[in-house]
């Protein structure tokens, strides 16, 4: 639902201590991001990025998920740069983290995937885990992507978030939102 790609540089320096992937659930009903028959087999972001969600992690219905390049739980220092950096965010909000790689400045691909069942025994890939395309989406820093999302503090943002996730066209540049509702 939202990427922060490129935050504006702190102290003249790339600053991926800012940047974050929101991840909205448009249902009405709780989305657990782990296989419930298999609870160790999480959802993942690929790509640019790299991070597995830890296991029993659920999303309720409307409510977002901001994934950051730290963790949150054990970097007090980060968070509380995170959260002086986006003072209207909405503290409701949960933050999970570190992911490994950083998203480029000049564009990158994102995967949102999910775990499938384990393949069966008596197969020669018993016991692999397939997973499958949730979302994706390959953003840009420049036409036909909102420019405006480069540097400027503000994220890219997807209008219909039932909607295609990789047409350009159904992302804007905005400051980041303060709550659920948006």
């Amino acid at each position: 639902a939202e990427i922060m790609y490129h935050p504006p540089d702190l102290s003249g320096l790339d600053n991926v201590r800012d940047e974050y992937v929101r991840l909205l659930n448009l249902t009405s009903n709780t989305v657990p991001l782990f296989d419930p028959l298999h609870p160790t087999n999480t959802w993942h972001v690929r790509s640019g990025v790299d991070f597995d969600f830890p296991p029993n992690v659920s999303l309720g219905p409307g409510q977002s998920l901001l994934v950051v390049s730290f963790d949150p739980a054990n970097n007090p220092t980060a968070l509380a740069g995170f959260r002086g950096a986006y003072p209207r965010m909405d503290t409701n909000w949960v933050l999970y983290g570190p992911y490994s790689g950083k998203l480029n400045n000049g564009g990158e691909n994102l995967k949102l995937n999910k775990p499938g069942a384990p393949v069966g025994a008596g197969l020669p890939s018993a016991g692999e885990v397939p997973y499958i395309l949730a979302d994706r989406v390959e953003y840009g820093d420049s036409y036909p992507w909102a420019a405006a999302a480069d540097g400027t503090g503000k994220s890219l943002q997807r209008i219909n978030s039932n909607q295609y996730g990789n047409d350009p066209y159904n992302w804007v540049a905005a400051l980041p939102p303060t709550g659920n509702s948006e």
